[in-house]
């Protein structure tokens, strides 16, 4: 019998041991424990993912009040949930801004780069009638 095992650190950590399950599957090992912070783990990660900060930190404050998650533990969730909260935002305000200038460019409208360059042009004209 073939065996393998993953430790895990618990909480968002948790969505990692997908890949090793899969891995463990692939070779025909058999997987004897999952224990159960894994589980909860992965749950909570998934939860994390798709609500608010508010919503994050009440989850995160039943665990700790459970004992099923360490003060420290909380302390790295919440950082981790609102470091990737921020780069999320980013990355949408990124693609906000690309589609909103392919949509400029469909209109075939001026832009203030187009309009500075225009009044520059006009300067240098009326300087050259003088």
């Amino acid at each position: 019998m073939k065996a393998g095992f993953a430790l895990g650190g618990g909480a968002l950590r948790g969505l990692a041991h997908i890949g090793v399950l899969k891995v463990l599957k692939k070779h025909q090992m058999e997987v004897i424990v999952m224990m159960d912070f894994i589980k909860k783990g992965l749950a909570l990660g998934l939860g994390l993912a798709v609500t608010s900060k508010e919503q994050a930190e009440k989850m995160v404050h039943e665990l700790v009040k459970k004992g099923e998650l360490s003060l420290e533990e909380s302390i790295d969730i919440m950082d981790q949930w609102i470091r990737q909260k921020k780069e999320r935002k980013v990355e949408l305000q990124r693609i906000v801004r690309e589609e909103f200038k392919q949509m400029m460019a469909k209109l075939d409208l001026a832009t203030k780069d187009d309009i500075k360059k225009l009044e520059q042009r006009i300067q240098q004209l009326e300087k050259g009638d003088e």
